[in-house]
């Protein structure tokens, strides 16, 4: 890999593909218009927003999950004009994760923050939250989940190991139009700065095989933001920061989903 292309790696929009700011422009005029970020580690409020229907974060909002930071983006999540807002987490925020929590609090906080549900629920407040779960938005099935492959020696929010994750997919359901999980799928906008693919393996088949979803959002992997189509799926890295935790321009994609 050249010089020029880890640069653009780690400062501008990724190498694959171009970040596209409407990828479906033909509609039947009876359509969904989702907004997609992902990543954006704390930067929320240096983003423009563009309007639509439904808002989607799929996941790193915060950067070490504490209480205060979850705060800070519920009131800007809620903020928005957007009539259905809702949010997938991701690894890094580690309150969201209440098991992971309680056991690696240490490992990315000087102190254990008060977590419980209460707390969390009062911060986002009016922000759907998915956690392997589905919810129908004006006649579209979304489905979102957090989990992550262990992709290092030490643990983050959402791990799951290669047992777990796979069975973790097969629960995900037929019949998905926008399918976001915080993980890309192996082989699919997921490549590093040094190269390597960064996917999920255990995810790739389940979405190219079996759910074929009309749209797939994910995050997770900075350097490769942008979207591809392959087959009927439009599969869309939505990472708002780049590895150098710069927010992009345009940090935010959209897209209509035609209702049938």
């Amino acid at each position: 890999m050249s010089c020029l292309s880890v640069f653009f790696q780690l400062f501008g929009f990724g190498i694959s593909t171009p970040l596209l700011t409407d990828i479906s422009k033909e509609t039947n005029g009876r359509k969904v218009r989702f907004v997609v970020i992902s990543d954006t580690h704390n930067l929320h409020k240096e983003l423009e927003i563009p309007e639509g229907d439904v808002i989607i974060h799929a996941g790193d909002f915060t950067n070490h999950g504490s209480l205060e930071e979850v705060q800070n983006f519920g009131e800007w999540f809620r903020s928005l004009p957007h009539k259905t807002k809702l949010l997938v987490p991701g690894n890094h925020d580690m309150i969201m994760d209440r098991e992971y929590y309680k056991i690696f609090w240490s490992d990315w906080a000087s102190r254990r923050e008060v977590d419980e549900e209460s707390h969390l629920v009062e911060a986002l407040e009016g922000i759907r939250v998915l956690v392997g779960e589905s919810i129908q938005v004006g006649g579209v099935h979304v489905y979102g989940a957090p989990w992550v492959p262990v992709y290092a020696k030490w643990r983050t929010a959402f791990n799951r190991d290669p047992a777990q994750i796979g069975d973790a997919w097969a629960t995900i359901p037929d019949g998905v139009d926008v399918l976001v999980t915080h993980t890309p799928p192996y082989g699919i906008l997921d490549r590093a700065p040094h190269g390597a693919h960064m996917g999920c393996p255990a995810l790739a088949p389940h979405v190219e095989e079996r759910i074929r979803p009309r749209f797939h959002v994910f995050g997770h992997v900075h350097a490769d933001c942008g979207a591809v189509r392959r087959g009927g799926t439009v599969f869309i890295n939505a990472a708002a920061v780049s590895d150098a935790y710069v927010t992009r321009r345009p940090a935010a994609t959209v897209f209509d989903v035609d209702l049938e």
